[in-house]
């Protein structure tokens, strides 16, 4: 029988305070001037927690879909009625609302938690720190952290954790709030974490090529790929193709060429014109 996770992506993007001050740059495509809502990181984190946790063989409830802020009862109530086994909460942390030095990971339990809660913690904590590289500030009572009791650690039925995975006031940790490199490394950790916590083999990811661009697709979208290609493999070894929108040979043989250096198999299913998702995702975070 699968082991059920409750996640939960914290705040809501209306709540109050739980945002960054006005960025002093254009960050991910947010404009200068622009705040962060901690929601912008908590929701997919979560969501690439639960598809990390799916591919290890986990079931999951998030109890909290969407952007809006729902009532704490109703997010530990589901999860009691539904017996998950965990309950995991995703937020990023702040400390006077200004622009400021606090900064680092720390994951946070209930007062009254249990010995199960606490494992679950550390070993939460200790896969976010590594994946992080940040200071590792511990595992903290709620009532230390915040001085009270938070609901979703106390309610709940089953061992909860409450991650903090930076500071939204300290400008270098903000930053990477939007970052869906982190947001995924953050998933990913703590995936890592729950699967150390109920001794269930953590399942590396592999993106498989599927059809997502061809060569009849639409010109500007294949010039996109050569000039992405073109940034992924620079090189005495590599000539550079000339990004003119035509899905030609060489176009296919650079594909080629950056799937090998990514360490990727064709699955058999391809026709040689082929360039799937993985690829497209990959090559869109250059």
């Amino acid at each position: 029988m699968a082991y059920l996770v409750a996640v939960d992506s914290g705040h809501g993007m209306e709540t109050a305070g739980k945002r960054t001050p006005a960025i002093p740059e254009e960050w991910f495509g947010k404009k200068k001037g622009e705040v962060i809502h901690e929601k912008e990181f908590n929701k997919p984190a979560a969501e690439y927690l639960i598809a990390a946790l799916k591919r290890c063989g986990f079931q999951t409830l998030n109890v909290s879909p969407g952007t809006s802020d729902l009532p704490l009862t109703d997010r530990w109530k589901a999860a009691n009625a539904a017996k998950a086994d965990i309950f995991i909460s995703k937020h990023y942390n702040a400390s006077t609302g200004n622009w400021g030095n606090a900064h680092g990971i720390e994951t946070i339990i209930s007062q009254y938690a249990g010995e199960d809660s606490k494992n679950l913690a550390r070993l939460v904590q200790a896969e976010l720190v590594q994946a992080h590289k940040r200071e590792d500030r511990g595992v903290k009572a709620d009532i230390v952290q915040s001085g009270i009791n938070i609901a979703v650690l106390h309610n709940t039925n089953m061992p909860a954790i409450l991650t903090e995975s930076g500071f939204m006031d300290n400008l270098a940790e903000a930053k990477t709030m939007l970052d869906p490199e982190f947001q995924k490394a953050d998933g990913e950790a703590t995936c890592k974490g729950i699967c150390n916590y109920f001794g269930v083999k953590y399942v590396e990811e592999i993106l498989t090529p599927t059809k997502s661009i061809t060569k009849t697709s639409p010109k500007e979208a294949i010039t996109w790929l050569q000039q992405k290609l073109n940034t992924a493999l620079p090189g005495v070894t590599y000539i550079p193709l000339i990004a003119d929108g035509v899905f030609g040979t060489r176009t296919r043989i650079a594909v080629l060429i950056y799937w090998e250096f990514k360490g990727w198999k064709q699955d058999g299913k391809e026709d040689g014109w082929k360039v799937g998702p993985g690829t497209i995702k990959e090559l869109a975070r250059l």
